[in-house]
């Protein structure tokens, strides 16, 4: 049996032939912690990360992308009504993949959502 590590974002990845030559990897709390908030954002953040916009008629459909996005490994994903957001426009079903205090963080995980395939955008909500 071969066993591949799991983290590494190379096209190549080494073999090990036992799971003891597996490297050693190191998780301290920040760390975790740092995963966690690019995962999950934060639940006061006003930067949004929005992964589809649905008609009020399509609620539905809003709830698949949702599935579809947390199935792909954004865990956050839910829909939520714009019109609880003062500078969004009302009326529509978004797809928060994820929210942040900060303008940098919510880019970096929009560019990842278009990375793996998936339309996203950004927008200050409040």
């Amino acid at each position: 049996m071969q066993f591949y590590p799991i983290l590494s974002r190379t096209s190549i990845l080494p073999k090990y032939e036992q799971e003891n030559d597996l490297p050693e990897i190191s998780i301290t709390e920040e760390s975790e912690h740092e995963f966690h908030r690019m995962m999950y954002g934060e639940e006061d953040g006003n930067w949004f990360v929005i992964g589809g916009t649905f008609p009020k008629s399509e609620k539905s459909k809003a709830e698949a992308k949702a599935q579809k996005l947390r199935e792909a490994g954004f865990w956050g994903a839910k829909v939520l009504d714009s019109s609880q957001f003062p500078r969004l426009r009302p009326n529509f079903w978004i797809v928060v993949v994820v929210r942040f205090k900060n303008r940098d963080d919510a880019i970096k995980v929009m560019k990842e959502l278009k990375s793996k395939g998936f339309d996203a955008y950004i927008r200050l909500a409040y």
